[in-house]
């Protein structure tokens, strides 16, 4: 049986017991979706709220919903996860994002470090992280979560840096380390409040870039005895973590 398709709105979206839709997301509801008054939707404020509504007026500029109950999304992670990616060649950064979206991520944010081969101009790149919140959206509403995440600008590796520091428990993936994996500093931090890593680009962290992260005090974790694509590596990373903290 199809599952009940969920919705982002924004607050003021919302008022007394109505819900208002409109823009793209009317359309897909009533142009696709094909559905008419009566039918169920789920809404979510993208504040961990969700609605359960049912449709009283559709039209492809604007669907209006009675809210019959609310309840606290229970899909999010009790941790904030930030994926920071290497810009990978081709559009392997559009799968990385819809992948980590579903897989719990918060926060995807390109990095562009020395060894990346892909290097958008800043027009390029602003069309690129527009689509790229476009997927990010997709995916947010299929996997149901409760808030959602984003994509942001991309950052030099000095900047990546600091979103290390400043989780929790941040860290970086190596495929040249082979003594401390992955489940090892899980175990080593209880409950983190925020996650922050890293995943290099198609050509691996550079000496220089790993020295920077051993001066910071920042670790560098092997993923296991396989070396994966950068594409992969984050999504090998968010699926660990949920199994292990969650």
């Amino acid at each position: 049986m199809a599952s009940t398709p969920l919705f982002f709105v924004t607050r003021d979206s919302i008022e007394n017991d109505r819900v208002v839709i409109t823009g793209a997301d009317a359309s897909h509801i009533v142009r696709v979706l094909r559905l008419r008054e009566g039918a169920p939707l789920l809404v979510s404020d993208m504040q961990r709220n969700e609605y359960t509504v049912t449709i009283t007026c559709a039209s492809p500029q604007r669907v209006e919903c009675a809210i019959l109950s609310q309840r606290v999304a229970d899909t999010e992670s009790p941790y904030r996860i930030t994926l920071y990616q290497a810009f990978p060649k081709a559009d392997k950064l559009e799968l990385v994002v819809q992948k980590a979206v579903e897989l719990g991520a918060a926060e995807v944010v390109p990095v562009l470090s020395e060894r990346c081969v892909s290097r958008p101009d800043a027009k390029s790149m602003e069309n690129r992280l527009t689509r790229l919140n476009r997927i990010a959206r997709a995916a947010a509403e299929q996997s149901g979560r409760g808030v959602l995440p984003a994509v942001s600008p991309p950052v030099p590796f000095p900047q990546m840096l600091e979103g290390l520091l400043a989780a929790d428990l941040g860290f970086a993936c190596y495929e040249g380390e082979r003594e401390y994996k992955l489940r090892d500093l899980l175990a080593d931090v209880p409950q983190p409040r925020t996650i922050a890593f890293f995943i290099g680009p198609e050509g691996g962290i550079s000496e220089p870039e790993l020295e920077l992260l051993r001066r910071h005090g920042l670790p560098a974790v092997s993923l296991g005895r396989r070396i994966l694509r950068t594409e992969t590596a984050g999504l090998y990373v968010l699926s660990a973590i949920s199994a292990i903290l969650e």
